[in-house]
């Protein structure tokens, strides 16, 4: 049986023109003639038949020939890993909070049935007691409710408004147990997850490897929360970890947790989603702020 050369890309013209035509409206949505007689139609098809031709040649490479250029990018067939998954614990209204330990174990069924898969946490993790009900940007002039968005798996918002700038915040407001606790809430420590858009994902290493000193982090972030419903000035919390380099990339935010003189205060605009009696309520609000470095 004779050798068969390995085909890096299938794609052909028809395919790679139409790839182009669907990206249009995510980059130049001003663009709204797709017919062939327009000038940019003539740039895709030919920009499509440039690449067809790339394509041909690069499908010509023998496949030693392909894992030594990678090699040579220090790119490396990653070895076999156990599956991990991010995995969100929503406390019960009324119910006693604890922590979860490190290597606490959950289990997975797996969707073709068979046996759990079982899961172990790699780190401890004190719950927040209350429920995140309400977020919104202010992106320095108005605010913005996006509590649905975030809510929502695959919805995306901007955590800082479209241009953010001095002053512009990030408000996460939690709803109050009901009746009130004498202490406080919060955990010592506070762990959030940020998601980035899968598009932005795209062209990242993929070799797994991290750098070994994160990037600057372009802004200067804040995390604050208002002592008292009077006070002018909110008070900071400690940011003792950002995997995120603020919110740029995926990762893990932690931060310490407000003391229980955190006030209840009504911040932004009200939703329109929520009942009258919903929207009374005051919420116990953390802010991430950018400031001015220094």
């Amino acid at each position: 049986m004779p050798l068969e050369a390995p085909v890096l890309d299938t794609r052909r013209f028809e395919e790679l023109y139409e790839e182009l035509r669907l990206r249009i409206p995510s980059y130049t949505p001003e663009w709204t003639d797709f017919n062939e007689s327009d000038p940019g139609a003539t740039l895709l098809q030919l920009f499509a038949w440039l690449s067809e031709m790339m394509l041909y040649q690069m499908n010509q490479i023998p496949e030693r020939t392909y894992i030594k250029l990678l090699q040579l990018l220090n790119m490396e067939l990653r070895p076999a890993q156990p599956a991990t998954a991010h995995l969100t614990f929503i406390p019960q209204v009324g119910a006693t909070v604890g922590d979860v330990p490190r290597l606490a174990q959950i289990s997975a069924q797996p969707p073709d049935g068979g046996d759990p898969v079982i899961f172990e946490t790699e780190e401890g993790l004190s719950l927040i007691e209350l429920l995140l009900t309400d977020v919104q940007v202010y992106d320095g002039a108005s605010f913005t409710v996006v509590s649905s968005a975030n809510g929502t798996e695959g919805s995306v918002f901007r955590p800082f408004g479209w241009v953010p700038q001095i002053g512009s915040a990030l408000y996460l407001g939690f709803t109050p147990a009901e009746p009130p606790s004498a202490e406080s809430p919060f955990p010592q420590v506070m762990r959030f997850r940020v998601f980035l858009p899968a598009a932005s994902l795209a062209g990242q290493p993929q070799n797994g490897a991290e750098a070994a000193d994160p990037p600057t982090p372009p802004v200067n972030l804040v995390w604050e929360y208002r002592p008292t419903a009077t006070s002018q000035r909110w008070q900071r919390l400690n940011l003792f970890k950002d995997e995120t380099t603020a919110f740029t990339r995926e990762g893990y935010i932690l931060v310490e947790g407000p003391p229980a003189e955190i006030a209840l205060t009504r911040e932004g605009k009200i939703t329109d989603d929520k009942s009258d009696e919903e929207t009374d309520k005051n919420r116990y609000w953390i802010r991430c702020r950018h400031r001015i470095k220094g």
